[in-house]
C-alpha cells in the first residue's frame, strides 16, 4: 500500500504544482496588463504635430481632418486666425461635435439618411467657418477643402483604406 500511497502523493503534488504554476502565470499576465506605462510612454494616439501633420491640409489633408481640437489647431496654423476668429470657430466646431454626437446616437436613421445628414452638417459647419474668415483666409480654406475632397476620392478609388506610409529611401 505504501507504493500506491506514494503514487497518489506524487500525482497530487504534480496537480498542485501545475495549478500553482498556472495561477502564477495568470497573475503575472494580469500584473503586466495593469501596470502603468513607463515615463516616456503614453497611452492613446499621439498629439497632432505642430504643423497639423501631413502637409497643408492637416492630418487628413483638409479642413475636416481629426476631431474639433485637432481641426482647430490646424485652422489656426494654416489660416493664421486671430483670437476673435479662433473663439468663433471653436464655438462652431464644438456645436458641430454635439450635433454629430446626437446624430450618431439616433438609431432611427438608415445609414444613407445618416450619411446625408452628416454631409449636410459638415457643409453647414464649413459655411459658418467661411463667414468668420477674411477673403484671403477663405480662399486658403476653400483650397484646403478641395484638396481634402481629392484625397477622399483617391482613397475611395484605392479601396477605402488610408494611403500607405511613404517608403524609406533605398541606399
Amino acid at each position: 500500500m505504501t507504493e500506491m500511497g506514494s503514487t497518489m502523493w506524487k500525482r497530487t503534488a504534480a496537480v498542485l504544482l501545475c495549478s500553482a504554476a498556472l495561477g502564477l502565470a495568470a497573475m503575472a499576465q494580469s500584473d503586466q496588463n495593469s501596470t502603468p506605462p513607463a515615463q516616456n510612454q503614453t497611452q492613446g494616439p499621439p498629439p497632432p504635430p505642430p504643423d497639423g501633420g501631413g502637409g497643408p491640409g492637416g492630418r487628413r489633408g483638409g479642413p475636416g481632418g481629426g476631431g474639433p481640437e485637432q481641426r482647430m489647431h490646424m485652422l489656426q496654423t494654416q489660416l493664421g486666425l486671430t483670437d476673435d476668429q479662433t473663439a468663433k470657430v471653436k464655438g462652431i466646431l464644438m456645436s458641430g461635435r454635439e450635433q454629430m454626437k446626437a446624430l450618431r446616437e439616433d438609431t432611427t436613421l438608415s445609414p444613407e439618411d445618416r450619411r446625408g445628414k452628416t454631409m449636410a452638417m459638415m457643409k453647414g459647419e464649413n459655411e459658418q467657418i467661411k463667414a468668420v474668415l477674411t477673403p484671403d483666409q477663405r480662399t486658403k480654406f476653400e483650397a484646403m477643402e478641395k484638396q481634402q475632397r481629392e484625397q477622399q476620392r483617391e482613397r475611395r478609388e484605392n479601396g477605402g483604406g488610408t494611403p500607405p506610409p511613404p517608403s524609406a529611401p533605398q541606399n
